[in-house]
């Protein structure tokens, strides 16, 4: 590797050898593991030896990316039903409970 890239956890790094694109999800300094995520696959652990071997470099997020760790502010409350009764005013959010008999 010309220069040596540290793993930045939400950056996305091309493999100059098969051009393959991928993004750090989480770096374990204590252990040495760099979990990354490919494009279109499942996250995987490489250790420091393995990235350090890596040729690379840093890329601009690929436009087709859907990550599932960032929600778009559209899909907050997506499959929720947050539906409010506005009939039922019966609130006893305030009301003291006495369990003595």
């Amino acid at each position: 590797m010309d220069e040596e890239l540290q793993p930045i956890v939400g950056k996305w790094y091309r493999r100059e050898d098969d051009g393959e694109l991928f993004t750090v999800v989480s770096v374990d300094e204590d252990e040495g593991i760099i979990e990354i995520r490919p494009l279109d696959g499942e996250i995987e652990e490489i250790d420091e030896a393995a990235w350090e071997d890596m040729d690379l470099e840093i890329v601009e997020d690929p436009e087709e990316w859907e990550g599932t760790v960032e929600l778009d502010d559209d899909d907050d409350d997506e499959g929720l039903d947050y539906e409010e009764d506005e009939e039922d005013d019966d609130d006893d959010w305030g009301t003291e409970y006495d369990d003595r008999e």
